[in-house]
């Protein structure tokens, strides 16, 4: 113990200058850790916001749980959109007017040719040829395109159009 006192007495100054250095080493260590909790504490708090949970474990598996709820909501969206594609095959979603004047003595374009086609291009062609006398209307069945019956020159142009994607510009 007398050596030891002997030994701090006759190196007071570098005692004290090693526990002075210490001392700043330690309380830049306080600082460092004192800003490293403060981050970590707001980074807590952003996970956190709005949870009503306990503890971070909590939060974590409420995530979970929200992600797998979004992943089921995901896959009924899916299959839902699936479905209304399927429904809109099969829809008359294709259409085409050709308006026109079968008898030249006749005033205006009160005849039609009217195709009405799915996604497959099935379907059918409504005529309405208008006279003097009155109006006829026939239908003719459309099946990929095509009709089994001779079409006018006005039916095949509703057709036509009907199955010609619309230009954007």
């Amino acid at each position: 113990l007398r050596m030891t006192i002997a030994f701090i007495t006759n190196n007071l100054a570098l005692v004290t200058l090693f526990l002075a250095g210490s001392s700043i080493v330690l309380c830049a260590i306080v600082i460092f850790l004192f800003v490293r909790y403060r981050q970590l504490s707001t980074t807590l708090a952003y996970l956190t916001r709005g949870a009503k949970a306990a503890s971070l474990e909590d939060v974590i598996g409420a995530h979970g749980a929200d992600i797998t709820r979004i992943i089921q909501d995901i896959e009924d969206i899916h299959t839902d959109m699936t479905d209304l594609r399927t429904t809109l095959q099969k829809s008359l979603y294709r259409k085409h007017v050709v308006r026109y004047n079968p008898f030249k003595d006749l005033g205006g374009d009160q005849s039609f040719a009217l195709a009405l086609l799915d996604g497959n291009a099935d379907g059918v062609v409504l005529s309405s040829l208008h006279t003097r006398d009155g109006t006829r209307v026939y239908a003719k069945p459309i099946t990929h395109g095509v009709s089994p019956y001779k079409l006018s020159a006005e039916e095949e142009e509703a057709v036509r159009n009907a199955l010609t994607p619309p230009q954007h510009t």
